[in-house]
């Protein structure tokens, strides 16, 4: 009897120690189905998460693609449209936010180590965020500004180098900044989201003809049969040393004619910087073609694909004429249209900062002086016709000028300017006058007319993901 008790008190023992294996096996299985399921969607979360912020990437790019293939303002890309939609198996959106300023430096960096913050006189109109502010030929980025303060600099961005500088000299900002969420499934709606920020430095890309910047662009024949000069500082007459040399002072698919002794090309005789600094300003320079020779920085006969139909796009891409003469007709203070030729300079002085369009030809015989445009605030002159002088008129441009038809000049006076002449005819410079090439110039007609060639600069340093 007592053995049998103890058989069954043993037999309660092991059920209750096989209901505790049971439960807790159990426990054990149900907590490594929930580690596979929360692994697996651990997984599934960082897929999708890391999807997002490919999705974000591409729509910077997208945008990138449409500021220079396309020419598009910064303040085109709006987040609508073509900027908010679907990708992938998510959703971007894309906006952009432009900032321009300028001031001068206050106080010298004279090294070209890691600086940590740069004081501007005034930095009151430059973004207190991501930004980049050019002094020279350096880019700098930073993340924050204090007053007139730019904080946790970094220096020679965007392939430039560091430099020193002087005190005083110019500071400006002219800028993209990018902005793009991408989300999964839509950007109304995330379960996933991440977003990154780009900026982009805004340049003026040149009024490039094949590689060429020349001083003078024409579709025909070139006369000099006075003391008119084509200049471009910005080359020196050292072919090897200067690849931009060929093509400089005048491109032309016809023929060039020098008659005169006193007529003809000149470019910057030296190499080192200090030298090119003063042929920039008006002297170092030295005669390149002339009558008696013709030197590579005039290219004759050219055979490169630019004609009448296609050349006015070279320097307004992806805009027809009849678009930028309709553009220039808007009433706006950066707009002037002439319905008609004229027959007087004088309604064409002292216009600065404009689109200028006549629409016709401009013939004049008299004693008129005109200056269009200036060193700060250079012009666009368009003439729908031709420009011809007799007598003795005398036309300073600062900026771009181009003519439909052609140049003629039978008197002894002449136009002369800083920046590039552009004709679809042929140029004939019988009396006086100088032309030169300025980047500089031609750099400042940015805000002037939202039309012209566009340059982007970016670089690791001035992209991020931004976190909330």
């Amino acid at each position: 009897m007592e053995s049998a008790l103890k058989i069954k008190s043993q037999q309660g023992y092991l059920l209750i120690i096989a209901i505790v294996l049971i439960v807790i096996i159990g426990a054990i299985g149900t907590m490594l189905v929930y580690m596979f399921i929360g692994g697996s969607n651990s997984e599934n979360n960082l897929s999708q998460s890391s999807q997002a912020l490919y999705i974000a990437a591409s729509g910077i790019e997208y945008a990138k693609r449409d500021l220079v293939s396309k020419n598009y303002d910064c303040a085109s890309i709006n987040g609508s449209g073509n900027y908010k939609q679907s990708f992938a198996s998510g959703q971007f959106m894309v906006t952009g936010a432009a900032n321009a300023a300028s001031t001068t430096l206050n106080g010298a960096i004279n090294t070209t180590a890691s600086i940590a913050t740069i004081t501007l006189s005034n930095a009151a109109d430059f973004v207190n965020g991501d930004g980049v502010v050019t002094i020279g030929g350096e880019h700098f980025s930073y993340t924050s500004k204090s007053g007139n303060v730019l904080q946790n600099v970094t220096r020679g961005v965007s392939g430039s180098v560091a430099a020193t500088h002087s005190n005083g000299v110019a500071v400006s900002q002219n800028q993209c900044v990018l902005t793009s969420t991408g989300a999964i499934p839509t950007i109304d709606a995330p379960s996933f989201k991440r977003t990154v920020e780009e900026v982009l430095i805004k340049t003026f890309s040149g009024f490039s003809i094949n590689g060429m910047y020349p001083t003078l662009v024409a579709l025909g024949d070139v006369h000099i049969n006075g003391s008119a000069l084509i200049r471009n500082p910005l080359v020196w007459k050292d072919s090897p040393a200067s690849p931009n040399y060929p093509g400089s002072t005048i491109l032309t698919t016809g023929n060039l004619e020098i008659i005169g002794d006193s007529g003809g090309t000149e470019v910057c005789g030296c190499s080192t910087s200090a030298c090119i600094s003063a042929c920039s300003g008006g002297s170092g320079l030295v005669s390149s073609t002339s009558k008696s020779s013709l030197q590579p920085d005039v290219v004759t006969g050219y055979t490169g694909g630019i004609s009448s139909s296609n050349l006015f796009d070279k320097f307004f891409p992806s805009k027809t004429k009849e678009q930028i003469k309709s553009y220039a007709q808007t009433s706006s203070s950066t707009t002037q249209y002439f319905s008609s030729g004229l027959t007087s300079l004088a309604s064409l002085d002292g216009i600065v900062g404009k689109t200028v369009w006549v629409n016709g030809s401009v013939i004049v015989g008299s004693s008129d002086t005109a200056t269009i445009g200036s060193p700060d605030q250079p012009a666009i002159l368009i003439i729908d016709g031709s420009l011809q002088f007799s007598g003795s008129p005398s036309l300073t441009v600062y900026g771009l000028v181009y003519i439909m038809e052609g140049y003629q000049n039978s008197g002894s006076g002449g136009i002369s300017g800083q920046g590039e002449f552009v004709t679809e005819g042929g140029a004939t410079f019988s009396g006086s006058g100088t032309l030169t090439f300025s980047q500089t110039i031609l750099s400042k007609l940015f805000g002037l007319n939202p039309y012209l060639p566009n340059g982007y600069l970016s670089s690791a340093a001035l992209s991020r993901e931004v976190v909330y």
